[in-house]
């Protein structure tokens, strides 16, 4: 992957502000990232028509979630929701699955259009809010990225997955395709790679103002009621 570091016209200044955001609004702003993030994972398996002690199973969950997820419910929300939709057997680690290989590819595609984003502010991807792993050059776009995997797993679902056996390089193509779908956004129709750039400009603008009710919200339903 390759990134332009010094492309934002203050590159230095907006470093310095990154490394000066304090840790409580940290865990604030993770708490809201990965609530739109299981807040859509909610929608889909509902959309999936799920059973309803599944639902609330991941309701009952998500209210349990303490600051900055130090329970760690997003996982346990995680694992109830991919066996929803895949079955009790199903793992992430069998990569010989096709669910898993399309998954994998198409969250690869994801992460490499928020880094794209994410540089494009100016910001360091290897300084995340929530994720700090001193091997991961980008825990930056892992945080970021996490509402939209639910919006990716329900395209894969709806128009990638249905009736294939094999990761074939026209279903490789239709994966990446996934950027360029529309998408509402503040009322208007965008694609998808235009609001992965505004979420993170209103990301760093709720870091920077402590407000992260500035941060934008994405909502599977705004996908889903004009995906192609």
């Amino acid at each position: 992957m390759i990134l332009d570091y010094g492309g934002y016209h203050h590159c230095a200044k907006r470093v310095r502000e990154q490394l000066a955001w304090e840790e409580t609004l940290q865990l604030e702003i993770w708490g809201e990232i990965v609530s739109q993030k299981i807040g859509n994972q909610i929608r889909f398996v509902m959309l999936e028509n799920a059973p309803n002690d599944r639902v609330e199973k991941m309701l009952k969950l998500a209210d349990e979630m303490e600051l900055g997820d130090k329970n760690n419910r997003e996982g346990m929300i995680a694992k109830v929701y991919f066996n929803t939709l895949y079955g009790m057997e199903f793992t992430r680690d069998d990569e010989d699955y096709l669910v898993n290989a399309a998954m994998n590819y198409g969250y690869a595609i994801l992460r490499a259009a928020v880094a794209r984003a994410v540089v494009g502010q100016g910001l360091l991807p290897l300084y995340g809010v929530f994720h700090k792993n001193e091997y991961n050059a980008f825990n930056l776009v892992d945080d970021l990225m996490e509402p939209f995997r639910p919006l990716m797993d329900c395209w894969l679902n709806k128009n990638v997955l249905v009736g294939q056996e094999y990761l074939t390089y026209e279903l490789r193509l239709k994966i990446i395709s996934f950027l360029t779908q529309p998408i509402r956004s503040n009322g208007k129709i965008s694609d998808i790679n235009k609001v992965i750039d505004r979420y993170v400009i209103s990301f760093v603008s709720a870091m920077n103002n402590k407000d992260i009710g500035l941060l934008d919200v994405i909502d599977l339903q705004d996908f889903v009621e004009v995906m192609e």
